[in-house]
Formats: C-alpha cells, sequence, structure tokens
C-alpha cells in the first residue's frame, strides 16, 4: 500500500511543482505591475510638484504656440526617466514569465502589459528632433523639463498674462 501511494506521489510531483512555478511567475509578474504602478503615481505626484522657474516662463514667451506640441513628449521622456528602474524590472520579469508560463490567464496578463508599458510612438519624436539646436539645447539642459511635469498647468502659466 505505501509503495503505491509513493508511487502516486512521484507520479503527481512534478505537476504540483508546475503548479507552485506558474502561480509564483504569476505572482512576481503582479508584483512588478503593481510596483510600476506605484512609481508612476510617484511620478504624477512629482509632476504636480514640478514648477517651472521665471527663467523657463518668460523663455516659452517667445515661442509659438506651435512649440507647445513638443511638451506632452518631452514630458513622456521625464516620465520614462523617473520609471526607468521599474520598467526594467517589469521587463525582465515578463521575458522570463513569457518564456517558462503555460497558463493562459498569465500570458494574456503578458499581452496586455506589453501594450500598456512599452508602447512607442515615434511621431512626437519627430516633432522634437525638428526643433530649432537653440531649443533643444535649452530643453534638455533645463531641470525643469528633466522631471515630470504638469503640461497644462506649464501651457496656462505661459499664456497668463
Amino acid at each position: 500500500m505505501k509503495i503505491i501511494f509513493f508511487g502516486c506521489l512521484l507520479m503527481f510531483l512534478p505537476f504540483f511543482a508546475k503548479a507552485d512555478i506558474e502561480e509564483k511567475m504569476y505572482s512576481d509578474l503582479n508584483v512588478s505591475i503593481s510596483t510600476l504602478g506605484e512609481r508612476i503615481e510617484h511620478c504624477r505626484k512629482l509632476a504636480l510638484e514640478n514648477k517651472p522657474s521665471e527663467r523657463t516662463i518668460s523663455y516659452l514667451k517667445d515661442k509659438p504656440d506651435s512649440f507647445f506640441s513638443i511638451l506632452p513628449y518631452v514630458n513622456h521622456l521625464a516620465m520614462e526617466k523617473c520609471t526607468l528602474e521599474q520598467k526594467k524590472n517589469l521587463a525582465y520579469v515578463l521575458l522570463y514569465v513569457k518564456n517558462n508560463s503555460s497558463r493562459e490567464i498569465t500570458i494574456s496578463l503578458i499581452k496586455s502589459t506589453e501594450k500598456l508599458a512599452f508602447s512607442v510612438d515615434h511621431s512626437q519624436k519627430v516633432n522634437f528632433e525638428s526643433l530649432d539646436p537653440e531649443s533643444k539645447a535649452f530643453i534638455l539642459s533645463n531641470d525643469f523639463f528633466s522631471k515630470p511635469f504638469d503640461v497644462l498647468g506649464l501651457f496656462e502659466k505661459v499664456t497668463e498674462e
């Protein structure tokens, strides 16, 4: 009787081990997604606290309205910089889980997460790259633009009279 019990145990042990591994991968993926979400919230709070200097506002007042179309892209770059470590960790976990998971729910979560966290829109980069060298240098060297910022709030400050 003991031999039959141990035989059955040995036969089903790989199944239980695989289920535990799948559960651990799913849990790790959820933790990585949550960590990125928390960091994004932190970066959004930083954006609301980040206030432009008078020098930045006066510089922007002289710019045409078309110049302001690149500000969402500049803010996107700052958000990417702010969340870089968490995105790197998430990418690592996604890659590991994607290559080792067979559960449909986990694979579905991976696909959705990849679309949300790693989608790229290059159209705004073209606008940014087409800026004159002086404007591009100002934006890249200005401390305000190196951190996430409130794009609409900045536009409202610049257009105030």
